[in-house]
């Protein structure tokens, strides 16, 4: 049977590969298509009574992380320089000012180094939603409080 169903696959694959060269579609295969389409369509059904429980909670996680995205961001625009769109040095020494410690202090580097910083005194929206978020710090509280972290770190 294994033997007969194999070259039957085998023969059906042929007339298949005919058809399309011809550019034609074989009655075989719209009337598989058609089952293959109500299959699908019956899994889809199934699983979308599924996820409708699932996709409310799955919501929420993405409004907390957006909401946290931008507090980081507000934060961000709090030091950025108006017209680089970047925390330039003037915006680290507020920073540094807001966080009680030095500007020259060492754990201002350990920062930088966890922002990915390319450019030494400058830190890209980007480069500071990455550190933030490796710190989960959206506030200069939450920021004071990674730090003893991020000393140890590194």
């Amino acid at each position: 049977r294994t033997l007969n169903r194999d070259s039957r696959e085998d023969e059906t694959r042929e007339d298949n590969s005919a058809t399309a060269r011809r550019g034609e579609v074989g009655t075989r295969e719209r009337k598989r298509g058609r089952r293959d389409e109500k299959a699908r369509g019956r899994a889809t059904m199934r699983r979308s009574s599924k996820k409708s429980s699932s996709s409310s909670a799955a919501a929420v996680p993405t409004k907390a992380v957006s909401k946290e995205i931008e507090r980081i961001d507000q934060l961000f625009y709090t030091y950025a320089d108006g017209s680089s769109s970047m925390i330039d040095p003037e915006g680290i020494e507020t920073l540094c000012s807001h966080l009680e410690v030095p500007h020259t202090d060492v754990r201002i580097l350990m920062l930088a180094w966890k922002m990915g910083c390319e450019k030494q005194g400058y830190f890209t929206l980007d480069e500071w939603r990455t550190g933030m978020k490796a710190l989960r710090a959206d506030s200069i509280s939450k920021l004071k409080k990674a730090f003893p972290e991020l000393v140890q770190e590194v």
